[in-house]
């Protein structure tokens, strides 16, 4: 069985974040604040896996891609009528809605999840400087924000200008 391109995009994007923190370490080692007892055979075979695994999958994506490109195209020329039929039904704008609401509810009480849980045990801790415990209050505030309906997902999926942008114009009542 072949793979398709999505498996292998996948493959390759988790390869590339796995491969930002290679580099962290290569990085620290190259300069000197790395752990001294790092082996250079181990850093050397770590690099050459990132590497290879990097352009083989590149290279998998690629072949997938045209693969299934291939396919697409056959199907059209055999297929007189060009018609694409599509049996998944698209939803209605009230279960659209509904369902960008029921999301951004889940997002804002994780928020809220997330940031009790940064304030409480974030104390101690800090990232670059900051204190995670001011992460914590601020995904309160964001999530408390969301949830009273402020529009905190602004300009993505969430957004809910897309709520009334979808909504159909109400009939207009005739005057007298």
């Amino acid at each position: 069985m072949k793979l398709g391109y999505k498996y292998y995009r996948n493959s390759l994007i988790k390869l590339i974040i796995l491969s930002v923190a290679c580099i962290g370490i290569f990085w620290d080692y190259f300069t000197g604040r790395g752990h001294p007892d790092t082996e250079q055979g181990a850093l050397i075979l770590i690099a050459v896996i990132m590497v290879v695994g990097n352009v083989w999958l590149f290279i998998a994506m690629r072949r997938a891609k045209r693969r299934e490109q291939a396919a697409v195209a056959q199907a059209r020329i055999s297929d007189e009528t060009h018609a694409i039929t599509n049996t998944k039904q698209q939803p209605t704008l009230e279960e659209a809605t509904r369902k960008r609401k029921g999301v951004r509810r889940f997002v804002s009480f994780w928020c809220v999840g997330g940031g009790l849980i940064f304030a409480i045990f974030g104390h101690d801790w800090l990232v670059n400087g900051l204190p995670v415990h001011w992460v914590g209050y601020l995904l309160i505030l964001l999530g408390v924000l969301g949830l009273a309906g402020v529009n905190v997902f602004y300009g993505g999926p969430l957004d809910l200008r897309l709520d009334s942008q979808q909504q159909p114009p109400s009939p207009q009542q005739p005057t007298e």
